[in-house]
Protein backbone atom coordinates (compact mmCIF):
# COMPACT_ATOMS: atom_id res chain seq x y z
CA UNK A 1 0.00 0.00 0.00
CA UNK A 2 2.89 2.39 0.74
CA UNK A 3 4.25 1.75 -2.77
CA UNK A 4 0.78 2.61 -4.07
CA UNK A 5 0.90 6.07 -2.45
CA UNK A 6 -1.48 5.31 0.40
CA UNK A 7 -1.07 7.86 3.18
CA UNK A 8 -1.68 7.74 6.96
CA UNK A 9 -3.62 10.59 8.59
CA UNK A 10 -5.12 11.33 11.99
CA UNK A 11 -8.77 12.41 12.01
CA UNK A 12 -10.01 15.05 14.44
CA UNK A 13 -13.42 15.81 12.92
CA UNK A 14 -16.24 13.67 14.34
CA UNK A 15 -18.50 14.53 11.39
CA UNK A 16 -15.92 13.33 8.86
CA UNK A 17 -15.59 10.06 10.74
CA UNK A 18 -19.31 9.53 11.27
CA UNK A 19 -20.11 10.27 7.63
CA UNK A 20 -17.56 7.72 6.41
CA UNK A 21 -18.53 5.14 9.05
CA UNK A 22 -22.25 5.81 8.60
CA UNK A 23 -22.64 6.38 12.32
CA UNK A 24 -24.86 8.79 14.21
CA UNK A 25 -22.56 11.38 15.78
CA UNK A 26 -24.92 11.66 18.77
CA UNK A 27 -24.25 8.01 19.64
CA UNK A 28 -20.49 8.44 19.31
CA UNK A 29 -20.22 11.81 21.04
CA UNK A 30 -19.69 10.45 24.60
CA UNK A 31 -16.74 8.36 23.33
CA UNK A 32 -15.20 10.94 21.00
CA UNK A 33 -12.85 12.58 23.54
CA UNK A 34 -11.35 9.16 24.24
CA UNK A 35 -10.96 8.00 20.64
CA UNK A 36 -8.01 8.28 18.31
CA UNK A 37 -9.11 7.96 14.69
CA UNK A 38 -6.80 7.19 11.79
CA UNK A 39 -7.39 6.88 8.08
CA UNK A 40 -5.72 5.59 4.93
CA UNK A 41 -6.14 7.81 1.89
CA UNK A 42 -5.13 7.60 -1.75
CA UNK A 43 -5.63 10.41 -4.27
CA UNK A 44 -7.64 12.34 -1.64
CA UNK A 45 -10.08 9.42 -1.30
CA UNK A 46 -10.55 7.88 2.13
CA UNK A 47 -10.26 4.11 1.86
CA UNK A 48 -10.26 2.98 5.49
CA UNK A 49 -10.77 4.49 8.94
CA UNK A 50 -9.97 2.98 12.33
CA UNK A 51 -10.99 4.26 15.73
CA UNK A 52 -9.14 3.25 18.87
CA UNK A 53 -9.50 3.67 22.59
CA UNK A 54 -6.09 4.43 24.06
CA UNK A 55 -5.38 4.21 27.78
CA UNK A 56 -2.04 5.98 28.15
CA UNK A 57 -1.70 5.05 31.83
CA UNK A 58 -1.52 1.33 31.09
CA UNK A 59 -0.22 1.68 27.53
CA UNK A 60 -3.07 -0.24 25.92
CA UNK A 61 -4.79 0.49 22.62
CA UNK A 62 -8.05 -1.25 21.74
CA UNK A 63 -9.50 -1.17 18.24
CA UNK A 64 -13.04 0.20 18.47
CA UNK A 65 -14.11 0.40 14.80
CA UNK A 66 -12.55 -0.62 11.52
CA UNK A 67 -14.50 0.82 8.60
CA UNK A 68 -13.62 0.59 4.92
CA UNK A 69 -15.09 1.34 1.54
CA UNK A 70 -14.48 -2.31 0.59
CA UNK A 71 -18.15 -3.16 0.04
CA UNK A 72 -18.63 -0.06 -2.11
CA UNK A 73 -15.79 -1.05 -4.44
CA UNK A 74 -16.60 -1.51 -8.11
CA UNK A 75 -14.46 -4.60 -8.74
CA UNK A 76 -12.02 -7.09 -7.22
CA UNK A 77 -8.96 -4.94 -8.10
CA UNK A 78 -10.35 -2.06 -6.07
CA UNK A 79 -11.42 -4.39 -3.21
CA UNK A 80 -7.91 -5.88 -3.10
CA UNK A 81 -6.40 -2.39 -3.01
CA UNK A 82 -8.67 -1.39 -0.13
CA UNK A 83 -7.81 -4.64 1.67
CA UNK A 84 -4.09 -3.84 1.35
CA UNK A 85 -4.75 -0.30 2.60
CA UNK A 86 -6.61 -1.72 5.61
CA UNK A 87 -3.76 -4.07 6.53
CA UNK A 88 -1.26 -1.24 6.01
CA UNK A 89 -3.33 1.11 8.18
CA UNK A 90 -3.38 -1.41 11.03
CA UNK A 91 0.39 -1.61 10.80
CA UNK A 92 0.70 2.19 10.71
CA UNK A 93 -1.65 2.38 13.71
CA UNK A 94 0.65 0.04 15.62
CA UNK A 95 3.69 2.14 14.75
CA UNK A 96 1.88 5.36 15.67
CA UNK A 97 0.70 4.11 19.05
CA UNK A 98 4.09 2.57 19.80
CA UNK A 99 5.60 6.02 19.20
CA UNK A 100 3.06 7.38 21.70
CA UNK A 101 4.16 4.87 24.37
CA UNK A 102 1.61 2.10 23.85
CA UNK A 103 2.68 -1.38 24.88
CA UNK A 104 -0.36 -3.42 23.78
CA UNK A 105 -2.41 -3.27 20.59
CA UNK A 106 -5.70 -5.11 21.04
CA UNK A 107 -7.49 -6.09 17.81
CA UNK A 108 -10.55 -7.14 19.74
CA UNK A 109 -12.02 -10.61 19.75
CA UNK A 110 -11.36 -13.76 17.84
CA UNK A 111 -14.33 -15.87 16.78
CA UNK A 112 -12.97 -18.95 18.52
CA UNK A 113 -14.22 -22.18 16.97
CA UNK A 114 -16.41 -20.39 14.41
CA UNK A 115 -17.39 -22.25 11.26
CA UNK A 116 -18.46 -19.00 9.59
CA UNK A 117 -16.06 -18.39 6.67
CA UNK A 118 -16.14 -14.60 7.04
CA UNK A 119 -15.23 -14.87 10.73
CA UNK A 120 -12.48 -17.37 9.94
CA UNK A 121 -10.96 -14.90 7.45
CA UNK A 122 -11.10 -12.11 10.03
CA UNK A 123 -9.38 -14.41 12.56
CA UNK A 124 -6.65 -15.23 10.02
CA UNK A 125 -6.21 -11.52 9.24
CA UNK A 126 -5.75 -10.62 12.90
CA UNK A 127 -3.49 -13.58 13.63
CA UNK A 128 -1.41 -12.73 10.54
CA UNK A 129 0.14 -9.84 12.49
CA UNK A 130 1.59 -12.22 15.09
CA UNK A 131 1.25 -11.40 18.74
CA UNK A 132 -0.28 -13.37 21.55
CA UNK A 133 -3.86 -14.51 21.88
CA UNK A 134 -5.05 -13.51 25.36
CA UNK A 135 -8.38 -14.54 26.84
CA UNK A 136 -10.12 -11.70 28.67
CA UNK A 137 -13.58 -10.78 29.85
CA UNK A 138 -15.28 -7.54 28.92
CA UNK A 139 -18.05 -6.11 31.01
CA UNK A 140 -20.72 -3.55 30.28
CA UNK A 141 -22.00 -1.37 33.07
CA UNK A 142 -25.77 -1.18 32.71
CA UNK A 143 -25.99 1.81 35.11
CA UNK A 144 -23.59 3.74 32.85
CA UNK A 145 -25.61 2.82 29.75
CA UNK A 146 -28.77 3.88 31.56
CA UNK A 147 -27.15 7.17 32.68
CA UNK A 148 -25.88 7.95 29.16
CA UNK A 149 -29.37 7.45 27.75
CA UNK A 150 -30.89 9.79 30.32
CA UNK A 151 -28.25 12.47 29.69
CA UNK A 152 -28.55 12.10 25.91
CA UNK A 153 -32.36 12.35 26.06
CA UNK A 154 -32.16 15.48 28.22
CA UNK A 155 -29.72 17.18 25.83
CA UNK A 156 -31.91 16.32 22.83
CA UNK A 157 -35.12 17.60 24.45
CA UNK A 158 -33.65 20.92 25.68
Amino acid sequence: AARENVLFRLVSDIDEYCEFARLDANNLLPYWPFLTVTKAIACDDTLVMHSHLYDKEIGRVALYHSISSYHDAADSLERNFIGRANRWLHYQDMLYFKSQGALIYDFGGIAKGSENQKMKHINEFKQGFGGDLVEESNYVSYPIIWWNRIVRNQSVST
